[in-house]
């Protein structure tokens, strides 16, 4: 991807899930000025905190974007590595989702390759499957916080937080937001 279509919203790492209403009025911000077709964003998958406020900042804003009467973009995700355990039904519905393939050529399996090596990902097995190609899956046409229906306990890169705190502190975000929406600017 090139440069210029990575966009930086200000916020540092480790800020990301702090302040969802804020994130989510970022992200309207810069998709307002860009007007993508087609946003790619995590899957919220409770495995990692930021990864999940990103997936609802990016949901929620789309989700926001139609009730003003502008077109919302279409929303991919890259699902969680861990497939392989999946039962046969949840591949099949995994599968059914997928929207767009890209299968990488000799270049970018290196540039992928080192990302990853990069990034720190040594609990990822880098083994050749993966950078020949990945899947990306159209986001869920429903509220983002349905796919962690049944997770618990806390999230491994946020120990401190739980998935539940995580699902509480989105659901008050989204009503408040939905209500900044739905309702009248003041004249201040």
């Amino acid at each position: 991807m090139p440069a210029s279509n990575c966009h930086n919203l200000g916020l540092p790492e480790c800020e990301i899930a702090e302040d969802l209403e804020h994130l989510v009025w970022l992200t309207i911000s810069a998709l307002t000025s860009l007007q993508p077709r087609v946003l790619v964003t995590h899957a919220c998958a409770g495995h990692n905190l930021n990864h999940d406020a990103t997936a609802f900042a990016v949901h929620m804003t789309a989700r926001l974007m139609t009730r003003t009467g502008a077109t919302p973009p279409l929303v991919v995700e890259f699902p969680q590595n861990s497939t392989s355990a999946a039962s046969e039904e949840e591949r099949l519905a995994i599968l059914a989702r997928q929207a767009v393939r890209v299968e990488f050529g000799p270049q970018s399996r290196r540039v992928k390759r080192r990302m990853l090596q990069c990034h720190g990902e040594d609990h990822v097995a880098l083994d050749g499957d993966m950078f020949l190609s990945e899947s990306y899956f159209l986001g869920n046409t429903g509220n983002a916080l349905d796919a962690l229906d049944g997770a618990s306990g806390a999230y491994h890169d946020a120990p401190w937080c739980t998935i539940d705190d995580f699902k509480r502190q989105a659901r008050k975000a989204a009503r408040v937001l939905n209500r900044a929406v739905l309702s009248s600017p003041s004249r201040a």
